[in-house]
């Protein structure tokens, strides 16, 4: 995140790029811009005040609202709010408003009902939060977008994206923001840009503007935070075995799993000490893996005629008294919420109950921004969080720091979310994309090792690999045994 630091610590090394910014970008990339300038920057340099100001008349409402922000941080003289005439479906009422996502006919509209999916599947969520207030935003959206995505502009834009970024031949739309998914979040904010004049025409004049405006962007906003903090946690993918790939001799001991889809799934399962926990050295300090959850696509690395199998791998510590075999047969991760990683938990003594317990959690939501990509920027294989029992156990404390997951005590830095994307397919015809995806967490050795006393012979490491299409001829690349069995200790490339 070389933006907010530049931003933070020498602003005007970034003026005159920002100035150009803050006046080319499309509506997504501008939004997000803002809002991190908003969140980062100290002091706006003077290069920025003029295309501020325009901003904070801009007719899109998430825009004009993070750019009045600014100003106002900045103490900037600003002209009223602008006059923008509402669109007459905002004004339906709840009983006459019509669901276009369900009434459009496939069959006889195909890209009325593919707008209406679209829309619903970048804002739905957030124009639902404004249903109460503004209960014909949703068919207002999709009526603006119907008309932008037909019109000859919009047919050149996507097709000159699609030149630059693949080939006419390949199906495979790249992972990028394109002119579809701009139009909805240019359309959802020039349409909430008329609320206040829909709403004063329905009776309901807002005493304070400013404030309606700022209410309506923080329900409305694709907010970026947890997609920028999720890519701020990458990192070099760790020094410790690949996953099983395609023929590897592991698979041979692997069980044969149902699927009522007929494909051919196995799955690979260990459990070990806790000490098995691979080691690694790195910003001055020594870690442990605690949780690790990663999703390998096979052949894609070399763009192969389709995808040859899948492997997903989860590995984590865990609490299981000795003979306990209960959740075995499931990844070692409990459910988790990315709240854990903000929670005042507090100290609490270990549980240590009769059965088995996950320490390491998974938050399985999509609340990666809507926008930004198909697969999501920043989206890895796993959000892992912390249990609050592993929080309470060690007590660790959140870190207010804008952009990371991250849990801290008395010494500093205690456990840390890390990402990584690896393996990447090469083509002369489209952008390459990584075939391996991993999240982790990792704890500071010298905590890992209290947690190791507390629990003695309770801390397991397990591991739960699952395998789609995995048999036949090995492909050329890494290939593993399921875990590392000659050493646990590996020092991390530097950052």
């Amino acid at each position: 995140m070389g933006v907010s630091m530049l931003v933070r610590t020498q602003p005007d090394v970034l003026a005159a790029p920002l100035a150009s910014a803050l006046t080319a970008l499309d509506v997504p990339t501008l939004t997000w811009l803002l809002w991190l300038l908003a969140r980062t920057a100290a002091q706006l340099p003077t290069a920025l005040v003029e295309p501020l100001l325009r901003l904070a008349g801009d007719p899109h409402l998430c825009i004009r609202t993070l750019a009045r922000q600014l100003a106002a941080q900045e103490r900037l003289s600003q002209e009223a709010l602008p006059s923008q005439a509402a669109d007459e479906l905002l004004l339906r009422r709840a009983g006459e408003r019509t669901d276009q996502s369900t009434q459009a006919d496939p069959s006889a509209d195909s890209l009325a009902y593919a707008v209406a999916e679209l829309v619903e599947d970048i804002a739905g969520e957030r124009i639902a939060r404004v249903e109460g207030l503004l209960p014909g935003l949703k068919s207002a959206v999709v009526a603006r977008v119907a008309v932008e995505r037909s019109s000859d502009r919009s047919r050149r834009k996507l097709d000159q994206q699609l030149r630059h970024l693949t080939v006419r031949s390949d199906r495979h739309l790249p992972d990028a923001l394109l002119a579809p998914e701009e139009a909805v979040e240019a359309e959802l904010q020039s349409a909430a840009g008329g609320a206040r004049a829909a709403l004063a025409l329905d009776g309901r004049l807002a005493r304070d503007a400013e404030a309606v405006e700022a209410q309506l962007c923080d329900l409305l906003l694709d907010d970026p935070q947890l997609a920028l903090t999720m890519e701020a946690a990458r990192m070099p993918r760790p020094a410790f075995p690949f996953p099983p790939g395609k023929g590897s001799p592991a698979w041979s001991g692997a069980t044969a799993l149902e699927d009522p889809n007929g494909q051919d799934l196995l799955l690979l399962t260990s459990t070990e000490s806790g000490e098995a926990a691979p080691q690694f050295t790195f910003d001055g300090s020594r870690w442990r893996l605690i949780g690790v959850s990663e999703s390998w696509t096979l052949g894609t690395d070399a763009y192969t005629d389709g995808p040859e199998g899948h492997v997903s791998r989860s590995a984590a510590i865990e609490l299981r008294p000795l003979g306990d075999l209960a959740g075995l047969d499931r990844p070692p991760f409990g459910e988790g919420h990315i709240r854990s990683w903000f929670l005042d938990v507090g100290a609490a003594s270990p549980p240590l109950g009769a059965h088995a317990l996950p320490l390491v959690g998974v938050d399985q939501g999509p609340r990666y921004g809507g926008a930004f990509g198909r697969a999501g920027l920043g989206k890895a294989a796993g959000l892992l969080v912390p249990q609050p029992s592993l929080i309470a156990m060690l007590d660790l404390q959140r870190r207010n720091t804008l952009l990371e997951l991250a849990l801290g005590d008395y010494q500093g830095a205690a456990l840390l979310y890390r990402t990584w994307r690896c393996r990447y397919g090469r083509s002369e015809y489209r952008l390459s994309e990584p075939s391996l995806r991993g999240s982790a967490l990792f704890l500071r050795n010298d905590l890992f090792e209290r947690l190791r006393t507390t629990l003695g012979g309770n801390l397991v490491w397990r591991e739960y690999v699952v395998g789609r299409d995995v048999k036949g001829t090995p492909r050329a690349g890494p290939q593993s045994p399921l875990v590392p069995s000659h050493r646990n200790d590996f020092e991390l490339p530097p950052r």
